[in-house]
């Protein structure tokens, strides 16, 4: 999505990112924002730092899903990311149908995950490197998935909490069944 026109700088949400001014690329590029103009997508520039990964063992809910890391460090050690662009959404169907045109999210429990402005679902990760390789054959720029810290601190958004709202699930701040959110009971 390219946002409305706040988010873009004072740009018309008619105007596609192909016909914006060098000069607004610009000062949307120097402000920590930037729209690639083939798919519209938005990315967020992430400054670089310090921060703590993984989860300390007394973490609460931890060791419930203590199976799915049997082969992974999860002890919490400080990492270092430098400075990097992330997409401030998720890929949607619309813009990776310009990679493939055919693909198709399906659906989840009579509900179609096809909708252009919906996430792309059913992507393997071959898939993702495969769009973010055309991608940067498309604009000359270079495009690669997130490595897992870069993924978290982004996430993290700069807290010390398990999650970016804070230590509990709480209700409504995630998508999931038994939490609160629209998707109890479905």
């Amino acid at each position: 999505k390219v946002g409305n026109a706040a988010d873009v700088g004072g740009l018309s949400k008619t105007k596609t990112a192909q016909q914006q001014p060098a000069a607004l690329r610009q000062k949307q590029e120097s402000e920590g924002v930037w729209i690639e103009s083939n798919t519209g997508m938005k990315f967020r520039r992430i400054p670089g730092g310090n921060f703590r990964m993984g989860s300390p063992s007394s973490e609460e809910g931890r060791s419930g899903i203590a199976w799915l890391f049997l082969n992974s460090d999860e002890t919490q050690h400080t990492v270092s990311v430098d400075k990097f662009w992330l997409g401030e959404t998720e890929v949607t169907n619309r813009q990776y149908r310009l990679f493939k045109p055919g693909h198709n999210s399906g659906s989840y429990k009579e509900h179609s995950l096809n909708g252009a402005d919906q996430p792309v679902v059913k992507v393997s990760w071959h898939n993702a490197v495969a769009y973010a390789q055309w991608l940067s054959q498309k604009t000359g720029k270079r495009f690669r998935l997130p490595t897992e810290a870069e993924w978290e601190y982004a996430a993290r958004a700069g807290t010390q909490t398990s999650r970016y709202w804070g230590e509990a699930i709480g209700r409504n701040n995630a998508n999931c069944d038994g939490c609160g959110s629209r998707w109890d009971d479905k």
